[in-house]
C-alpha cells in the first residue's frame, strides 16, 4: 500500500486532532501519525520518524517549523514526496515553500495569500458531535480556546458576562498566567484546562452561547464547527474560516475593537434576547456546519495524495464473488500495470466471503492504494451494479477501469485506456475473441458515469446489465469505442449458459418493461 507519514507538533494539540480525525477513512493507505516536537523534538520522537519517514511515500507535514527543522536535519527528505499543511498563520519565505510539492491550507483567506495553494477546509467528525434538541436559553455562554492570551479577546468575554450576571464556561490550554489570573478574579468565569470529547460535548448542551472573540490570525478555530454541529448559537469576530462558514447569517459578528467590553455586552444582551433568532441560527448553523466532516476531509486528501504522482488518478474497479482461485491472478495483472497512478477498489458482493484476507495480504505487497469493501447484503443476491456503485463512490480517481475477477488485463491496458479516453466516451477493450461492448473490461470517466445515472440496481439478475448501460449510456450520448490495443485474458469462464438461461430470461422481461 502506499505508505502515508503525517508528522504533527504534540499529542493532544487540534492538530493532532485534525490528522486522527482522518485515520477512520484511510484504509487504502498505510498511514500513521507521528509527533515531533517543532523546537524541542525528542531522540525517540526523531528516531522514530527516521524509521518510518524513510519508508514513507509522502510525507505531510502539519506544523511548518517541525517541517522545517527535519528538512534541515535528514537530507534524504529532499527526494521525498512532501505536503505542508499550514495550521500555522506565520508565512514562510517563498524559498521554504518551494520545498514542498504541495501548500495545503484551510481556509481561503490564508490560501489566497500563497500562489499555488490548495485549500482544504477544517471538519470534525460529525459521528459524534451531534445536534442538541433539547437546548434551552440559560446563563452560561462558552468559550473554547487552543491558548487563553489576550489575543483571544477572553478577558473582555469575563468582563462581559460579569456585567450581564452570566456565566462563562471558559476551555483552554494556560499560555499566560498572569492573564489567566486576571481573566478568573473577574469572579464570572468556570475554567477547565483540560477535559474529554465527551465532557467537552457536554459544556456545549450546557450552554446558550459560543463566543469567539480573537482578532489574532486564525486558520481556525475548530471549536466553532463543534459548537455549530451541537447547535449552539455563535457570535464571532471574522477571523479564520468564518467567512467561509458564516452563510445565511448563521451566526450573529462582532464588528467592535477588542477592548470595547460596552459594545460586546451590548451585542450579548441583544443576541440572547432574541429567542427566536437563537433557535433560528441554530438550524442554519447546524445545516453548514455538518458539511464539515471528516469524511470529506479524508476525501480531499485521497485526491491530493493522488496528484502528486504523474497522469490523471486512475481507480481500478475489480467485482469479485466466486472462482476464488482466480483473484490473485486478477489483481497481479493489475500490480503489472505499467500505468502509475493507480489505485484499486475490490467490491466483494459474497456474504460468506474469506476472500479479505487474500487481499489484505495482497495491498502490503504493492506499493499503490489498496481498499477492500463487503458489498453483500444476503445469500445468492446478485449485486453486480450495487458492488460497481459502492466502487465508484469509493474512487478517488477521475478515471474508472472496470475488470471482472476472472480477467487477467496486459501490462498496458490502462495505458492504452487513458490516452485514448475523452469525456462522454465509454471505451472497452477485447477479452481474446469477444470484442463487443462487455463493461466488465472498460473505461470510463468518473464524472460521465455519475451523471449517467451508474449502473441501474434493478439490474438484479444475470444476463441484463450490458444491454441496460450500453442503450442508456448511448441515449444520453456516450460514444462506445473499442480500443484494440487494450487487451486481456480470460482466466476462466463464466457459469454455462443453460444454468443462466432462467435468469437470462426475467432480466429480459423486466428491461422490456423498461422500455429496454
Amino acid at each position: 500500500m502506499l505508505k502515508i507519514v503525517s508528522v504533527i507538533d504534540q499529542i493532544g494539540s487540534d492538530i493532532d486532532y485534525l490528522a486522527n480525525g482522518l485515520l477512520p477513512y484511510m484504509d487504502r493507505y498505510d498511514y500513521q501519525v507521528f509527533d515531533v516536537h517543532p523546537t524541542t523534538p525528542s531522540t525517540s520522537q526523531l528516531m522514530r520518524f527516521e524509521k518510518y519517514g524513510k519508508d514513507a511515500d509522502i510525507i505531510d507535514f502539519q506544523h511548518p517549523h517541525t517541517a522545517l527543522l527535519l528538512l534541515n536535519r535528514y537530507s534524504w527528505l529532499s527526494e521525498k514526496k512532501k505536503i505542508l499543511t499550514n495550521h500555522i498563520p506565520d508565512d514562510l519565505n517563498n524559498s521554504q515553500y518551494s520545498m514542498f510539492d504541495k501548500v495545503v491550507y484551510s481556509n481561503k483567506t490564508m490560501q489566497r495569500r500563497i500562489r499555488g495553494s490548495v485549500f482544504i477546509s477544517l471538519t470534525v467528525d460529525t459521528n459524534f458531535w451531534t445536534f442538541n434538541d433539547k437546548w434551552t436559553k440559560n446563563k452560561n455562554l462558552i468559550m473554547v480556546t487552543d491558548e487563553i492570551k489576550q489575543e483571544k479577546g477572553v478577558f473582555e468575554v469575563a468582563v462581559a458576562c460579569r456585567n450581564l450576571g452570566l456565566n462563562l464556561l471558559l476551555v483552554g490550554r494556560k499560555s499566560d498566567e498572569s492573564y489567566l489570573t486576571k481573566v478568573l478574579e473577574t469572579g464570572s468565569v468556570t475554567y477547565r484546562q483540560e477535559m474529554s470529547k465527551e465532557e467537552l460535548q457536554q459544556l456545549y448542551y450546557q450552554s446558550t452561547l459560543f463566543v469567539c472573540n480573537s482578532d489574532e490570525s486564525e486558520i481556525g478555530p475548530v471549536s466553532i464547527l463543534e459548537a455549530m454541529i451541537s447547535g449552539v448559537p455563535i457570535l464571532s469576530r471574522l477571523v479564520g474560516h468564518v467567512p467561509e462558514l458564516n452563510k445565511k447569517n448563521c451566526m450573529r459578528l462582532l464588528e467592535s475593537p477588542l477592548n470595547d467590553v460596552a459594545s460586546l455586552t451590548n451585542a450579548i444582551e441583544n443576541l440572547l434576547s432574541n429567542e427566536q433568532e437563537l433557535l433560528i441560527m441554530r438550524e442554519r448553523a447546524w445545516q453548514i456546519g455538518s458539511k464539515q466532516a471528516d469524511e470529506r476531509r479524508a476525501y480531499n486528501y485521497q485526491k491530493l495524495y493522488r496528484s502528486l504522482f504523474p497522469g490523471t488518478p486512475v481507480s481500478v474497479i475489480v467485482t469479485i464473488y466466486e472462482y476464488n482461485h482466480t483473484i490473485l491472478n486478477c489483481l497481479q495483472s493489475i500490480a503489472a500495470q505499467d500505468y502509475v497512478n493507480k489505485e484499486l477498489i475490490i467490491c466483494d458482493d459474497n456474504p460468506n466471503s474469506e476472500n479479505q484476507s487474500v487481499i489484505e495480504e495482497f495491498a502490503r505487497s504493492v506499493s499503490f492504494p489498496v481498499v477492500y469493501r463487503n458489498t453483500s447484503r444476503k445469500e445468492n443476491d446478485y449485486g453486480l451494479a450495487r458492488a460497481r456503485n459502492v466502487g465508484i463512490i469509493e474512487a478517488s480517481g477521475d478515471i474508472l477501469v472496470f475488470c471482472d475477477q476472472r480477467i487477467s488485463m496486459h501490462s498496458n491496458a490502462i495505458s492504452e485506456f487513458v490516452k485514448n479516453l475523452m469525456p462522454k466516451k465509454w471505451l472497452f477493450g477485447t477479452k481474446g475473441t469477444i470484442k463487443g461492448f462487455v463493461e466488465n473490461f472498460s473505461c470510463v470517466y468518473r464524472n460521465d458515469l455519475i451523471k449517467a445515472g451508474m449502473f441501474c440496481e434493478r439490474v438484479d439478475e444475470y444476463g441484463g446489465a450490458t444491454q441496460e448501460i450500453f442503450k442508456r449510456t448511448y441515449s444520453q450520448g456516450f460514444k462506445h469505442e473499442l480500443i484494440p490495443t487494450a487487451n486481456s485474458t480470460f482466466i476462466v469462464d463464466s457459469l454455462s449458459l443453460s444454468k443462466r438461461r432462467p435468469d437470462i430470461i426475467k432480466m429480459r422481461n423486466r428491461l422490456y418493461r423498461m422500455n429496454f
